[in-house]
């Protein structure tokens, strides 16, 4: 295996920076066996990374060993190549069973989105039935955190694992089939080991029927009623019975196949992205977005790195930059006033996840996402005005920072709940999964406060019966060293959120590792960092 030593590593978002003592390539499952016996020999902690779109410290860390999925330079590397499958670096998609309606398909732990999307779309017969936006992002990656959903009818990406291979603290290569056990290693954050492919239950294909749109900010996310509307919001000119008909429409685009909304900041606009799959998409069907509106948006993303790290633009006021920013967002973004004034877009469903290209190439953000729970109402239905609160919660924390922390956006999706054990859509009915971000070279002075002021408003949102809602952090964004009711995330997680799940979690673990003849000491020497000392075996 080629390997670097001492080579400094930072994550693309900048908040995490170490220096492990070996950075290896891993090409072979042969391979990753023999680095973990190594590893094993030498007393070192092993941890992998892809393109590194996790701000949380799931990393390696200084001294230890890190194994990267992909070639050194794929990651960081601007404007970022889209290479196709190169079976020397882990990558590989292979069908392992034709079910009919659904497939079990094979997919090696370093194939990213990009490769997967496009062999969805040259094949045109399967599916994932959800995704991230991000196209450059490994599947160890995506999996791992267990957080990756959309559509309230969908579980997380980690559901969908019926097996998965890893190599275990003894450097030996293990697949787990069994659903029970599944239920925690799925997405067990590289704790049974590194991870070299997983199998997922994929959905026939079908094609997506978008209708993008850019209403006014009342009528794309209604505010609840009596909310407080801040006043930089344009609510002039909107009746009563515009927004009655809005909050229907709302509440039709949250029980959509996929929804997701966007306000950019101080935008007197936003951006509504919901739509319903159709079966038996045409043989016929165009790429989505087109080849060149693709390149149009992964070069444009370059440019606005190249932008916002340029002297000028830094000492603009961050409301300017936010203003800017999402200016030439809402330019660039398809949709008219409302979803009937465009037509509709037909998109296979693998090409409609990824609507946006080129994120990595934009600038390293800053991002906070929490998973809240869409609670029920005394008649038993969804009680959207949560979801409803929790947005215009964020947008009133916006206009009252004087400051201007918020620069890219606010991001809300509507997703369902989840099976597996450590995840935070488990036992959700339906969730509200909504984040903030912004550039990473606002100060921490200014981002942290208003940061905090979000989610302490995010942190007191109840059901209709006054109970708090056991809110979590995605576990793959930024929660580290910030509060909720007053308490340290890390003693919230063990304490309240995680308290029953931990324990559960570890001993499905413990019984996975010592029937393969380990035990989860040996995982946590082998595998564990820091982070998970602290909140898993502390």
């Amino acid at each position: 295996m080629k390997f670097v030593k001492d080579l400094p590593f930072s994550n693309w978002g900048g908040n995490i920076k170490n220096t492990p003592r070996y950075t290896f390539v891993a090409r072979t499952v042969v391979g990753v066996e023999n680095l973990v016996k190594w590893a094993k020999e030498k007393n070192y902690k092993v941890r992998s990374a892809g393109y590194t779109h996790t701000w949380s410290n799931s990393y390696s860390e200084t001294g230890q060993v890190l194994v990267t999925l992909l070639p050194l330079s794929e990651a960081s590397t601007y404007p970022s190549p889209e290479p196709p499958m190169n079976s020397k670096y882990l990558q590989s998609i292979e069908v392992v069973k034709d079910l009919g309606d659904h497939a079990h398909v094979r997919i090696g732990a370093g194939t990213t989105n990009y490769q997967f999307r496009a062999w969805a779309f040259e094949q045109k017969k399967w599916t994932l039935p959800m995704n991230t936006i991000l196209v450059e992002v490994t599947f160890g990656g995506t999996n791992a955190p267990i957080c990756h959903g959309a559509g309230i009818k969908n579980t997380t990406l980690s559901d969908l694992v019926v097996a998965l291979e890893y190599v275990d603290s003894n450097g030996v290569s293990q697949t787990l089939t069994d659903p029970a056990e599944l239920k925690a290693a799925s997405g067990c954050f590289g704790l049974l080991g590194i991870v070299t492919a997983v199998t997922l239950q994929v959905d026939k294909m079908s094609a997506a029927v978008l209708q993008p749109s850019k209403p006014r900010i009342p009528l794309a996310v209604p505010p609840p009623p009596d909310y407080p509307i801040p006043a930089g919001v344009d609510m002039k000119g909107i009746t009563p019975e515009e927004l009655k008909n809005a909050q229907a429409e709302f509440e039709a685009n949250c029980k959509k196949d996929y929804g997701e909304f966007f306000w950019f900041p101080y935008n007197r606009r936003g951006w509504v992205n919901c739509w319903n799959q159709s079966p038996d998409p045409p043989m016929n069907v165009q790429t989505f977005p087109a080849p060149l509106d693709a390149f149009i948006q992964w070069i444009g993303a370059w440019f606005l790195r190249l932008l916002t790290e340029y002297p000028i633009f830094k000492i603009l006021p961050g409301k300017v930059q936010g203003w800017f920013l999402g200016w030439l967002a809402m330019f660039q973004l398809q949709g008219g006033d409302s979803a009937s004034s465009i037509a509709p877009i037909i998109a296979l469903k693998s090409d409609a996840m990824h609507f946006q290209r080129g994120v990595h190439n934009f600038a390293p953000v800053n991002d906070m996402e929490w998973e809240i729970p869409i609670p029920e109402k005394a008649d038993g239905t969804l009680d959207f005005s949560v979801v409803q609160r929790a947005w215009w919660d964020a947008i009133s924390a916006t206009y009252a920072d004087p400051s201007g922390a918020l620069r890219v956006a606010l991001e809300m999706r509507i997703t369902g709940g989840s099976d597996t054990v450590m995840s935070p859509q488990r036992r959700n009915k339906a969730t509200c999964s909504i984040e903030i971000l912004t550039l990473a070279n606002t100060s921490a002075d200014v981002w942290r406060p208003y940061a905090q002021t979000v989610l302490d408003h995010w942190s007191s949102l109840v059901d209709f019966k006054g109970a708090q809602l056991p809110i979590r952090p995605h576990w793959a964004k930024m929660w580290q060293g910030y509060k909720v009711r007053g308490v340290a995330v890390e003693r919230y997680l063990k304490q309240v959120a995680y308290r029953d799940d931990i324990p559960e979690f570890k001993q499905v673990l413990s019984g996975i590792a010592t029937r393969t003849g380990g035990s989860l000491d040996d995982c946590r020497a082998r595998f564990s960092n820091s982070l998970y000392d602290q909140i898993l075996f502390s």
